[in-house]
């Protein structure tokens, strides 16, 4: 995944899974136990398609 820089088809795929993943406390606790995926979360999230929710 790309944590900087452009996305490829891989990171889209992942991020509208980790949207619905996130949306519970729960899968949100998880994501904090990979700090290296969190931050590319946290990253991409603030893409127009993804923050458009």
């Amino acid at each position: 995944m790309a944590a900087r820089g452009p996305s490829d088809a891989a990171d889209l795929h992942a991020a509208s899974i980790i949207a619905y993943f996130v949306k519970v406390a729960d899968g949100q606790k998880l994501l904090a136990a990979f700090a290296d995926i969190q931050a590319w979360w946290e990253g991409i999230a603030k893409r127009p398609s993804l923050a458009a929710g």
